[in-house]
């Protein structure tokens, strides 16, 4: 299933809502585990488009799946 631009958008604007998230916490200085995993993460630019568009199903063929299906 193909998603449509707007969809798209909608992913990528929430990726990157969620880097701002982890850069501000990592600005104020505070120190957990949770952010050190985080950051070792891939940022929303840094993904490629197959990690962004598409989530993990053991019972889908090739076993991803879109985002919206």
């Amino acid at each position: 299933m193909d998603l449509s631009p707007t969809q798209k958008a909608n992913i990528r604007k929430r990726l990157k809502a969620a880097d701002d998230v982890v850069m501000k916490i990592q600005e104020s200085g505070v120190q957990c585990n949770a952010l050190t995993k985080l950051q070792a993460e891939p940022t929303q630019v840094q993904m490629p488009a197959k990690d962004k568009y598409t989530v993990f199903s053991r019972t889908f063929k090739g076993y991803r799946k879109s985002v919206h299906k």
